[in-house]
């Protein structure tokens, strides 16, 4: 197992993210991507645990299509702005083959630039 008992190694990467959820779009920023799990930072979002929510992520010139599953929320303290910031945490539940290779390119890209 990785840390914190995952199963894939998280890997910090910042992305925007336009997530579905309710019928409305929010917008939000990764802080970290895995095959499996993404957790993310979202403005304005009320959620809660076990909804499904589709996902599109803009990396470097690519756009990929996800779809999971929220599994836990957290709000967070946005003093910058009377916006309420949310952090989610989610459980990939469709990946396009994509996305999985580019979780690979980052990864390679991490080990190789230590």
């Amino acid at each position: 197992m990785k840390p914190n008992n995952r199963a894939e190694e998280r890997i910090p990467s910042i992305l925007t993210i336009n997530l579905k959820y309710n019928d409305r779009i929010f917008s939000g920023m990764t802080q970290n991507i895995s095959k499996n799990g993404i957790y993310i930072e979202a403005i304005e979002m009320n959620s809660s645990k076990n909804r499904e929510l589709s996902i599109m992520v803009a990396a470097e010139k690519s756009l990929f299509q996800l779809k999971g599953e929220i599994i836990w929320t957290q709000p967070l303290s946005c003093k910058s702005s009377e916006k309420s910031l949310t952090g989610i945490g989610i459980k990939l539940s469709e990946v396009s083959p994509g996305y999985l290779n580019y979780v690979e390119y980052l990864k390679y890209r991490n080990r190789n630039n230590h």
